[in-house]
């Protein structure tokens, strides 16, 4: 009995080629070049596209924190916040698309908003 058949090593070899570029496209999916979208209770309040320190107010104009982008790497983070526990400040750099920064108390979500069809990927919210 014949372990390899004629054509098994080309067919092994084409499977590897098609895992790799399906990981190659992947891991390029997750480079953001798009907006950064900041929600305060659920609604767009802040859309950044530049690199720079931002300070985020809710509706009263009462401060909430302070964020950093950077296109360079195509990344945010919270330099300082508001909350109690600073839970988003520790969650460090947002890099990649399918993640995002969460602050409970001042009901905040940071993502990057690459496409429309973000929210449609969200089941809930949570406060």
């Amino acid at each position: 009995m014949k372990f390899l058949g004629k054509y098994d090593p080309y067919i092994l070899i084409s499977l590897t080629a098609v895992m790799f570029l399906l990981l190659i496209l992947q891991t390029s999916s997750n480079n953001i070049h798009g907006k950064i979208i900041v929600e305060i209770e659920g609604k767009d309040s802040y859309i950044f596209e530049k690199d720079g320190v931002y300070p985020i107010k809710d509706r009263k104009g009462n401060y909430l924190m302070t964020i950093e982008i950077s296109k360079e790497k195509v990344r945010v983070r919270v330099i300082d916040s508001t909350c109690p526990d600073k839970l988003c400040v520790k969650s460090g750099w947002l890099e990649s698309a399918n993640s995002a920064i969460v602050c409970v108390p001042n009901k905040i979500v940071i993502h990057y908003g690459k496409s429309p069809d973000f929210k449609r990927s969200i089941d809930v919210y949570t406060w």
